[in-house]
């Protein structure tokens, strides 16, 4: 846990650093080494390495100093943008924006304006045009890349956050839903203490004294308005319990009686079972970077039939009032196991 403690100072002294003018010295030094090389060969392949889906970001960050990449700035906004990494190397991603800002004045704030834009659903990329799922995902590695960029004192977007975290939580509507947990899961890893104003559950349960937060955001309304998403998804994952443990049980129950489900029951028990796990661990590493006590889900009852509590009966007509089923599903149900002809009667 020390490691922990060890990182957060470390964050706070680059923030401050960048804030307070290291940058512009850093830029300095870049125009004035001769070393610096225009090199058309290396920097054709810098791009190319910057859109591949497997690449070393550390070392592109070496190479950033060494290469006059000022002719391709364009390209390279778009290919950070792009994204093209796990959500675990955003903070590598921010490193290499870092580097580019300290060779070329306006960089990072280039990478964040085309960030804003794909948040607010614009379509802004070179390639060809994402599905919807490829523009989630893009949108939840953005928001950690907008998130990181303030976190290392690059840019700072605290209106635009505030509002778009709002959103995303449903904060300011009456009945508002929370529209992208994963979203709002990246903003809070990605900002941790400083952005949302507590530490993790782990951080929290280690026994380390921690030190307080030092928010980047002007107040605690990103970390409100989280918390507020945090207890809605709660709810929200009880209930997705609650109905997949009965759904469960209805269908080990069909089984037993008919031996088997139809394919579209069986795929459609399978999706709900996936979706509720997907939500559960979404929810769960929420509640992680949240420092909150483990979610505790409610216990289901087992449905017991009417036989089971009462024992066999016999509805008769005098039993079950005017208008009313007794044991049967429908009124045609009703007639047919009812209204009995007298077979005696018909035999000639």
């Amino acid at each position: 846990m020390s490691d922990y403690v060890t990182k957060l100072t470390a964050r706070r002294k680059l923030r401050s650093n960048n804030k307070s003018g290291s940058l512009i010295e850093l830029r300095k030094s870049f125009k004035s080494d001769k070393s610096v090389k225009s090199d058309l060969k290396r920097s054709t392949a810098f791009v190319k390495r910057l859109k591949a889906s497997d690449k070393d970001l550390s070392s592109m960050v070496r190479d950033s100093r060494t290469l006059n990449l000022l002719r391709y700035t364009e390209e390279i906004v778009s290919g950070v943008v792009e994204c093209r990494c796990k959500p675990n190397e955003i903070e590598q991603m921010g490193e290499l924006v870092e580097a580019l800002e300290s060779c070329y004045e306006g960089f990072a704030k280039s990478v964040v304006d085309k960030c804003k834009l794909i948040l607010k659903g614009k379509d802004v990329l070179i390639t060809s045009a994402p599905t919807p799922k490829e523009q989630a995902r893009l949108r939840r590695l953005n928001i950690r890349l907008v998130v990181e960029m303030m976190s290392r004192g690059l840019v700072d977007e605290s209106k635009f956050l505030i509002k778009h975290v709002n959103k995303l939580c449903g904060v300011g509507v009456e009945g508002g839903t929370v529209e992208d947990v994963q979203q709002i899961l990246g903003v809070s890893k990605q900002g941790g203490v400083d952005l949302i104003g507590t530490h993790t559950r782990t951080a929290k349960s280690s026994g380390v004294e921690l030190p307080p937060p030092e928010l980047f955001v002007p107040d605690d309304s990103i970390g409100s308005a989280v918390m507020s998403a945090y207890a809605k998804v709660k709810v929200g994952l009880n209930t997705a319990h609650v109905r997949v443990v009965k759904m469960t049980r209805r269908a080990e129950k069909d089984r037993g009686l008919v031996g088997k489900l139809s394919d579209e029951r069986e795929e459609g028990l399978k999706k709900a079972n996936t979706t509720y796990e997907n939500l559960k661990k979404t929810v769960e590493a929420l509640g992680e970077a949240l420092g909150e006590d483990k979610i505790e889900m409610r216990e289901v009852e087992d449905e017991v039939d009417e036989v089971k509590k009462t024992g066999l009966s016999v509805a008769t007509k005098h039993d079950a009032g005017e208008g009313e089923l007794g044991p049967w599903e429908d009124a045609e149900q009703k007639r047919f196991y009812e209204d009995v002809p007298e077979f005696l009667e018909r035999i000639p």
